[in-house]
């Protein structure tokens, strides 16, 4: 009796922090949206952006259009005629990191003068569980 008690104890300590990040996670993938927008200009170029990355602390993966071409990613649809750059943001928050996402990716794309076209930073979504007749909606790490 006192196996199932443990089994069932450890499954709830296991299965509960995700419940109280209380937006902690949200939070994270936001700063990284606004840290991006409050520094826009230094990611005018790839140049700058890959130095703007590099004083971070943060990896930068550079693939030029030529290499595109012979090697797309698969998160790619069509290659820019610029350079591509993603990072990915770590994830501080330990529960954040274990129950939802390791880091924030993002991509610059920029054009053939070297231009920023366009950005895109992706987390995991959170998950939402919820009993509809009760009105209850619980967040599971978002």
């Amino acid at each position: 009796m006192w196996r199932v008690i443990a089994v069932f104890a450890l499954f709830w300590l296991v299965a509960l922090p995700p419940f109280f990040t209380d937006g902690a996670c949200s939070a994270e993938f936001d700063a990284v949206a606004r840290q991006i927008q409050d520094h826009r200009s230094s990611f005018a170029n790839s140049t700058s952006a890959q130095a703007y990355w590099n004083a971070a602390n943060v990896p930068v993966h550079v693939l030029p259009p030529a290499q595109c071409r012979i090697s797309r990613p698969r998160f790619l649809d069509n290659c820019p005629s610029g350079d591509l750059l993603y990072v990915n943001v770590p994830i501080q928050n330990q529960i954040c990191r274990l129950y939802r996402d390791s880091s924030v990716r993002v991509q610059f794309q920029y054009d053939d003068r070297n231009r920023l076209r366009q950005f895109q930073a992706d987390m995991k979504p959170f998950n939402v569980f919820s009993i509809p007749w009760a009105g209850i909606n619980w967040y599971w790490a978002k």
